[in-house]
């Protein structure tokens, strides 16, 4: 998270709190928050944002911006009602210097708060279950990926709706549609594996994050799965490469001289 370039941490107020918060500043400088029932609070104790819940118009009314003695809130729009409540406060907020940030359970409800009239709350907190509401698998963008017909294409020319290749740890395949593309600048790892029979190395630069996994061979007996992420990838780890020719022309396989390093 750190090397991502988050700074601030928010912590419980329990005892064993303190020692995280002493154990994490011990290795990168960071900036921690404590929760403190509706308050939040600065290492120095000091009060630097509420939380509030509105289940009905009455609690609604009582977040009035010139009323607030902190400058951020976290507002938590309980049930099904919050279209409304939260077009209401990005009106009563307008022209405050205040952070309003809305928490939100899918990312459904997080569009409906970043979008409330037009302009939207600052922010949301997402707090979720499932991981999937965020899992998004990530490369950089000169990587190959395989598409249909033996060809190939970077990454960086994908566009929502076109074919790809996926294969599992069997060397089954199948073709998938991608639903969605994004390209930002994310913290990168080196990657390099050394086949167990011969002096060939391959290499590759993959996103670090721990939703990133490489996938290792199968176990004798045992046909799941397994991934190992790339966060904890450790020398003397086994992983599957699929090896192919290195020569291509609009990814095409063609047999011609080529050195790559």
């Amino acid at each position: 998270a750190v090397e991502r370039g988050w700074r601030t941490f928010v912590f419980g107020s329990e005892p064993f709190s303190k020692e995280l918060v002493q154990d994490w500043s011990s290795t990168a400088l960071i900036h921690p928050l404590f929760v403190d029932g509706a308050k939040l609070l600065d290492e120095q104790g000091l009060n630097v944002g509420m939380f509030y819940g509105v289940s009905s118009p009455r609690e609604l009314e009582l977040i009035r911006p010139d009323d607030m003695e902190v400058d951020n809130l976290v507002i938590n729009f309980q049930g099904e009602w919050q279209v409304i409540p939260a077009e209401n406060i990005v009106a009563a907020f307008q022209g405050f210097n205040r952070t309003v940030l809305a928490v939100a359970t899918t990312s459904t409800e997080a569009q409906v708060f970043l979008e409330a009239l037009e302009q939207g709350l600052d922010g949301v907190v997402l707090k979720v279950e499932d991981t999937g509401e965020i899992l998004k698998l990530k490369g950089p963008v000169h990587a190959y990926l395989a598409v249909p017909g033996g060809k190939t294409c970077y990454l960086s020319e994908l566009r929502a709706g076109k074919e790809v290749t996926v294969v599992d740890q069997s060397g089954l395949w199948r073709t998938a549609i991608v639903g969605r593309v994004k390209i930002e600048s994310r913290p990168l790892v080196l990657v390099e594996a050394k086949e167990n029979l011969g002096e060939e190395t391959y290499s590759i630069f993959l996103q670090n994050a721990e939703t990133v996994g490489l996938v290792c061979p199968s176990e004798e007996g045992n046909n799941t799965s397994m991934v190992i992420p790339v966060t904890s990838l450790k020398v003397g780890d086994e992983i599957l490469v699929r090896k192919q020719g290195g020569a291509r022309h609009t990814g095409i396989e063609i047999r011609e001289f080529i050195l790559e390093k």
